[in-house]
């Protein structure tokens, strides 16, 4: 076994004084969520509603509009 395996487990956890940057094992730490994805995903996610309910107000008002027209 070599440096990096996985049976063993002595790849880059962080714990000695110089990383390996050719171990497959990955790093443990957690990403730093960042601001502007978190704002930019907010706002997608209101226009899509948006629309949504858009399209929903259209299809009820096609369904009146063709019920009205077949009586």
């Amino acid at each position: 076994m070599g440096i990096g395996d996985w049976g063993l487990g002595i790849g880059d956890w962080g714990l000695g004084p110089i990383p390996n940057a050719q171990s497959p094992i990955p790093n443990p730490q957690s990403p730093i969520p960042n601001p502007q994805k978190i704002f930019f995903q907010i706002i997608l996610n209101k226009l899509i509603l948006k629309i949504i309910h858009k399209l929903y107000i259209y299809k009820t008002l096609l369904y009146k509009l063709l019920f009205t027209m077949m009586n």
